[in-house]
């Protein structure tokens, strides 16, 4: 093999393998870091998602506070009367207030009153028995004994219920509870696109015991066992994060699953790309400037000496002489040849 191939092969292997080190040290170093980066900004994305759920929460438990603590109210929950049915419980009130459930209980837990809107029709409808029993429950009740008023979430069955329960009383709030105001509002997945529409955060609302698929099931036992927040990648182009959601009795029962975007890690492979691309293109230019500067400052000289000694060997004119070029290794290998041949 010729020292011209044999540089070539040097110089094209060298390259190659540093441009296999730059690929290994930019996949090991950069791309991690745009990965902690994206699971970063959807811990970000979580809380902000779970915030906009207890703020509507927080927003049905002021709204029960006003409606427990009125004077009429107290008086109505005592003595029910048709006029303030008539005046303050109409269907409309209701879906002004973004509720599709309004309840009274004596202190016995005795239903005074109930009016429940069909979430897809907004017209009043029997109150589901399941959903009920729910609201009869006496944790339930022995919980808003005693207390300012509870809200959360409340398993309703085929879906989750927002509910704000409040003592009912004069609107001083001194005496004692003449019984108890419970408001709710289905939470279905139009009221989570509702809310993802605000926090631009879609998500979905999910049972932790009831998991539908293996990737919830992960989920749940990861937040069960301590995690604060669960991240799984579901492609190159999006992931899905979990944290857990108390109910109303404070026990985790739900998880709230959010769907992100990969587009910081997305933007990372972007900027790998780009690197290795750039480096690579780097290296190719400095081997090709290499292999030219060896080509012309040696190689090009070694065969044209090779080519003078030949042709010197087959004149057998020992008097000629090969020719001698600049002040270096080569050089005085050329005076060499040509003392040897005086």
């Amino acid at each position: 093999m010729s020292l011209r191939i044999t540089t070539l092969l040097v110089i094209a292997v060298t390259t190659l393998a540093l441009i296999g080190l730059l690929l290994l040290s930019l996949n090991a170093t950069l791309l991690p870091h745009f990965e902690r980066e994206q699971q970063q900004a959807t811990f970000t994305a979580l809380p902000r998602a779970q915030g906009a759920l207890n703020s509507q929460l927080d927003y049905l438990e002021q709204t029960a506070r006003d409606w427990a603590r009125w004077d009429d109210t107290y008086a109505f929950i005592q003595s029910p009367t048709p006029a303030y049915v008539q005046s303050n419980l109409q269907t409309q009130n209701l879906l002004d207030l973004g509720l599709n459930l309004s309840m009274m209980l004596d202190p016995d837990g005795q239903v005074v009153y109930v009016q429940y809107l069909d979430a897809l029709t907004h017209q009043p409808v029997d109150l589901p028995p399941a959903l009920q029993a729910k609201l009869l429950d006496a944790r339930l009740l022995a919980l808003v004994a005693g207390s300012d008023g509870e809200n959360g979430l409340l398993d309703a069955g085929s879906q989750a219920i927002l509910l704000a329960a409040q003592p009912i009383l004069p609107t001083s709030g001194l005496g004692p509870a003449a019984g108890v105001l419970l408001l709710g509002s289905d939470f279905d997945q139009a009221a989570a696109d509702r809310m993802a529409d605000v926090t631009q955060v879609p998500f979905q609302l999910l049972p932790v015991n009831s998991a539908a698929d293996a990737e919830a099931v992960a989920a749940a036992q990861s937040l069960q066992a301590g995690s604060n927040y669960y991240t799984v990648n579901i492609a190159d182009q999006t992931l899905h994060g979990y944290i857990l959601q108390t109910d109303i009795f404070d026990q985790p029962a739900y998880m709230l699953r959010i769907q992100q975007a990969r587009a910081v890690y997305k933007n990372g492979i972007l900027l790998t790309s780009y690197l290795f691309i750039a480096l690579t293109m780097s290296a190719l230019t400095f081997a090709i400037i290499l292999f030219l500067i060896l080509e012309i400052t040696v190689l090009r000289r070694m065969r044209g000496l090779s080519r003078e000694m030949a042709a010197i060997g087959a004149s057998g004119d020992l008097s000629q002489r090969v020719t001698v070029q600049r002040q270096d290794e080569i050089s005085s290998l050329s005076r060499s040849i040509n003392s040897m041949l005086s």
